[in-house]
């Protein structure tokens, strides 16, 4: 007996955590929202075999399809897995759901997180966990994720793991179903047939190229010559044209000496035209140095304050003159409506006092406004009585007997007084409202005042803040216009009859212009001569220019600068003409170097498409051997790779059948069709029971694993393996799926029958409460009814 290829026995079967086998993989657990028919389901696999158990249409199923989802499925391909649309695969009356699996890869922990949302797109990220049950984000989005997950499991395509360790529900014998030439092309498909197809196609171009480069080859080194022909002539013009420019450097040389010695003597010329012209403005500045000292006397005045000031005394003058003014005339209103409030009511009011004037026919107002409303109850009284009188045939007081005579003349009399009750209450209210006038009027002759007074007192604060300005002030301009009566310069400052805000702006813009005119000769000066220097300093500076160009035997006085610029513009304009002479030999020299440049260029180019072009046609004999006799479905390492596949495939597969106890062999013939041999000779599939047949589709799906994996898959997933079975195939199928999980480290299955509760190391019950699935482990459930 063999090895078992993963003990149950081991410690490691018995921890996750322990699982650290290189390239294990291990589906830890899985967490499902708003799925199909589960709204929070999640459940973590051990190692062994587990079982999810429960009643067809409970959900069993929706747990594996979500496994398969969340690894491999695109949006796009939702219409194979449930449905034909994103609806159909979320909770009925969701509008988003999400699913979560955890793997182990080698020990690693990743988790798998995908969303489904029908009002947007699709989300996905693969996190590793890290110590700490930390997230470390690896990949997002969909395609992304599915790239990575299939990196992750190391398998070429989702259609690999259908048909290899992820049988779904009606899926298990697959690949046995299939008709032998679909197997056999699914099968290649897998091992990727398909790639050497298209190298053939990608071959074959080359090979055409090659044929056609032979023809390009000759016309190549023809070209060549001729180019290696004009690179000779061009190399000859190059030293021509470097002789030519060496005499005309010789031509530029010359001049340039003539021209910098004709430049000294300019320079000294325009020195001394400069230094003479500086000596007299310096003299004009000294002159105006002797001022001053008055003009900043002068610009330190503020003349825009001296006039604001004294614009200001004069506006509020005239303003506290209009607002005493206007102070009298309330008084003499305030007066004049006292007086005849007095005779009017007859009270004793004081004719000056505003405010004890209005409380007084304030108080008078309210006596008037209670004997009205006094007079206004009476005649609501009078009127009531002269109700009841009416409808009374006896006195309401007294009882006596009312006869129509003596009721006549109670109410004739009642009615009067109503009347003359109403006329006093009419009287009232004019009186109150006549009262009330006054004292609005008085009120508002009173605010006036207030304001009036505000009006004063800021203009007398006005004044007396910018009186003690202006006598400083006042000081100082009289001190600066007695200073500028003595200075000629400011004559014209003093005409007769001109007010002193006048003159103080004329002596303001002379000091400022007088100040300018020194600073601009002093800057002048500066500039001429390039930096600040005394008056005798400057005669000596001219005097020395003087001595220097009389020692280059010429005359000041007999100059003539328009001969020697003259001489000079002439000797430039040679210059000029000499090195453009030069510019256009270094340009033709340039342009030949450049010319030489892509010449040499192009004769690299052609060397290397004849280098290249050789390559190619050396290749091309490889390239038909390739084309024609290796590549493609029909050439020979498709052959060699059907036979390996065939091989590895029958090997492993009956490698498996072996482990599993079962006493048949299978043989993958030419064509892919499936043969079984026993010790009693050939059988036909269809012949195969139920365990057989499971037997051998589990076998054939781990060998097509080994075959397009390389290695052994760490989980086994079967969507209901025993459907349509009965109970004794059925108990068959799963001691076949016990050894199975003694072989491979996790199993999961799927199933409606109890008999897999014996066998399995985890039982989860599935069943649907409502429209919502619940899974629940076996012995929670147990442990809950034995609390019960």
């Amino acid at each position: 007996m063999s090895k078992p290829i993963w003990s149950r026995s081991s410690q490691v079967y018995k921890s996750l955590e322990g699982l650290v086998v290189s390239g294990i993989i291990i589906i830890r657990s899985i967490k499902i929202n708003n799925i199909l028919s589960h709204e929070q389901t999640y459940i973590e696999f051990p190692l062994g075999l587990s079982a999810l158990v429960g009643p067809n249409g409970a959900g069993k199923s929706s747990i594996i399809d979500s496994i398969f989802y969340a690894l491999f499925a695109t949006p796009q391909s939702i219409r194979s897995l449930r449905g034909t649309s994103k609806r159909s695969i979320l909770r009925i009356g969701a509008q988003s759901g999400s699913i979560e699996v955890e793997l182990s890869v080698g020990g690693k922990r990743y988790v798998i997180y995908r969303s489904i949302s029908v009002n947007r797109s699709d989300e996905a990220v693969v996190y590793e966990i890290l110590d700490g049950d930390k997230r470390r984000v690896v990949a997002s989005g969909v395609q992304p994720v599915l790239e990575y997950v299939k990196q992750l499991l190391s398998i070429p395509s989702a259609e690999a793991i259908r048909y290899t360790i992820f049988s779904r529900q009606n899926e298990v014998s697959k690949l046995i179903e299939e008709q032998p030439s679909t197997r056999k092309e699914i099968v290649l498909k897998l091992l990727g047939l398909d790639e050497l197809e298209k190298a053939k196609e990608f071959l074959k171009q080359h090979l055409d190229q090659a044929n056609s480069d032979k023809r390009v080859y000759e016309q190549y080194k023809i070209d060549l010559d001729n180019m290696r022909k004009k690179i000779s002539e061009i190399r000859k013009a190059i030293e021509l044209s470097k002789y030519e420019l060496s005499k005309a450097e010789e031509e530029v040389k010359q001049l340039e000496e003539d021209i910098k010695n004709t430049e000294k003597i300019l320079e000294l010329v325009k020195k001394y035209e400069v230094l003479s012209r500086a000596v007299k403005i310096a003299n004009e500045a000294k002159e105006l140095e002797k001022i001053l000292p008055i003009c900043r006397e002068i610009i330190q005045i503020d003349v825009s304050e001296y006039t604001t000031i004294v614009n200001i005394l004069k506006n509020r003058k005239r303003e506290l003159d209009e607002a005493m003014h206007k102070l009298k005339y309330i008084d003499d209103r305030i007066k004049s409506i006292a007086s005849d409030v007095s005779k009017e009511l007859g009270l004793e009011i004081p004719l000056e006092d505003s405010t004890k004037i209005i409380d007084i026919l304030e108080e008078f107002a309210r006596n008037i406004d209670r004997e009205r409303n006094l007079k206004s109850a009476e005649v609501d009284i009078a009127t009531k009585s002269v109700d009841i009188v009416k409808n009374s045939t006896s006195c309401p007081l007294c009882g006596r007997v009312l006869s129509d005579d003596l009721k006549k003349k109670i109410l004739v009399n009642m009615e009067q007084k109503v009347e003359t009750s109403i006329t006093d209450i009419k009287r009232l209210e004019q009186l109150y409202d006549r009262i009330k006038k006054y004292i609005d009027d008085l009120k508002k002759l009173d605010r006036s005042k207030v304001e009036i007074m505000a009006s004063i007192n800021s203009a007398k604060r006005v004044i007396e803040e910018n009186m003690e300005k202006f006598r400083e002030l006042k000081t100082r301009v009289d001190k600066v216009i007695e200073l500028a009566k003595n200075v000629e310069a400011f004559s014209e400052c003093f005409k007769e009859n001109t007010p002193i805000s006048t003159t103080l702006r004329c002596l303001n813009r002379l000091a400022i212009e007088f100040s300018k005119m020194f600073e601009e000769r002093s800057r002048l000066v500066k500039q001429l001569v390039g930096e600040d220097v005394s008056l005798n300093r400057l005669e000596c500076m001219y005097q020395e220019i003087v001595e220097q160009l009389k020692s280059m035997n010429l005359d000041v006085d007999r100059i003539n600068v328009a001969e020697i610029e003259s001489g000079y513009k002439a000797r430039q304009e040679r210059l000029r003409r000499a090195r453009e002479r030069l510019g256009n030999l270094r340009g033709r020299i340039e342009g030949y170097t450049k010319t030489l440049e892509e010449y040499t260029k192009s004769e690299r180019e052609l060397e290397e498409k004849l280098k290249s072009l050789k390559v190619s046609i050396d290749l091309q004999p490889v390239l038909d051997i390739l084309v024609n006799k290796i590549l493609g479905k029909d050439g020979l390492l498709a052959k060699l790779l059907t036979l390996e596949a065939r091989r590895l495939m029958e090997k492993y597969a009956n490698m498996v059948l072996k482990e599993l106890g079962v006493d048949f062999k299978v043989k993958i013939t030419e064509g892919f069709d499936i043969e079984i041999h026993t010790p009693l000779g050939e059988l036909d599939v269809r012949s195969l029971s139920g365990g057989e047949m499971v037997s051998l589709a589990i076998a054939l799906r781990i060998a097509l694993a080994y075959t397009v994996f390389g290695r052994l898959p760490g989980f086994f997933i079967l969507d209901e393996p025993t459907q349509f079975l009965d109970i004794e195939r059925r108990r068959a199928v799963f001691e076949i799926i016990r050894r199975l999980s003694e072989r491979v480290p996790q199993v999961i299955v799927v199933t409606h029958d109890q008999e897999v509760e014996d066998l399995a190391d985890k039982v989860f019950y599935v069943s649907k409460e409502g429209r919502r699935s619940v899974v629940r482990e076996k012995e929670k459930v147990i442990e809950t009814l034995f609390k019960a």
